[in-house]
């Protein structure tokens, strides 16, 4: 006779397993466990209504702050690209000698 068929195979130790562990009591829960929950909830609620709507929801959040840093970047980039004050012109000679292309060893003996 065959030993294996005597033997619970495999699975069949899982489910025996499992069959017991279904029939443990359930711990209780700690007196007034769920009033507590429910008080520090709205204590952490209660905590973020300082902050506009608009900042209590994620997409809002990060969509702001992609506008602010994108707003950062173009001001910085055209900060960069205008000319400083030093390349103008400040003299009348000066600018007028710039807007015509005019040389400026000819125009004093003129």
């Amino acid at each position: 006779m065959n030993q294996s068929t005597n033997e619970p195979n495999e699975p069949d130790r899982w489910e025996t397993d499992f069959r017991q562990w279904g029939q443990r009591p359930q711990p209780e829960p700690r007196p007034f466990f769920y009033t507590r929950l429910q008080a520090r909830l709205n204590e952490s609620v209660e905590s973020a209504t300082w902050l506009p709507w608009w900042l209590r929801r994620p997409a809002y959040a990060y969509s702001a702050l992609c506008m602010l840093v994108l707003l950062n970047v173009s001001v910085a980039t055209t900060i960069a690209n205008t000319p400083a004050a030093d390349d103008e012109p400040t003299t009348v000679a000066s600018a007028f000698q710039s807007d015509y292309s005019v040389d400026s060893t000819i125009t004093p003996y003129e």
